[in-house]
């Protein structure tokens, strides 16, 4: 990580990295694509759409928390974490949305929970701390509110969210 990105991760061990990406095929989502501990030097790492409550502009805000659907995908290969550009097979194109650092997770047992600290790195190179965490909760109204594009809708049944929390600095 360069001097810029580094700000007030000088006290943080990196556990790895992850990338948003802005999916337009066949329709707009997100692809959060992580590079937890546990995954270091596989060639495919665990990946999920994401449908955010609001904006796709601002996909991990600084002032306020965010949710929204999480529908688990086959895990993505590495190159995708430094990778724009067009999908092979005619499936449109990826956009970073943004990227950042990991510095705990804890992935549970399986995909049906998993808690994330991550420092959001801005176009600007601004540092954002927060929490992420994708859960299965099939109670929870939001996720039958929130859309999800047809072809994540089969894996969609099985009703997971993400919350984006802000945190108030990275110290």
């Amino acid at each position: 990580m360069g001097k810029g990105e580094s700000g007030n991760l000088t006290d943080r061990v990196v556990q790895g990295r992850f990338v948003v990406l802005k999916h337009d095929w066949p329709g707009p989502h997100l692809d959060l694509i992580i590079e937890m501990r546990n995954a270091a030097g596989a060639d495919r790492l665990p990946t999920w759409a994401l449908y955010p409550e609001w904006s796709f502009d601002q996909i991990f805000p600084r002032d306020r928390p965010l949710a929204g659907r999480a529908v688990p995908l086959d895990p993505h290969r590495r190159e995708y974490l430094d990778y724009e550009g067009p999908v092979s097979g005619g499936r449109g194109t990826v956009k970073r949305g943004c990227h950042g650092v990991i510095i705990d997770s804890d992935p549970g047992d399986d995909r049906d929970r998993i808690r994330i600290d991550l420092i959001v790195i801005g176009p600007s190179e601004e540092l954002t701390p927060g929490e992420l965490r994708i859960d299965r909760k099939p109670e929870n109204r939001l996720i039958r509110e929130i859309q999800v594009g047809r072809n994540h809708a089969g894996v969609a049944a099985s009703e997971h969210v993400f919350e984006w929390l802000p945190r108030d600095s990275c110290g």
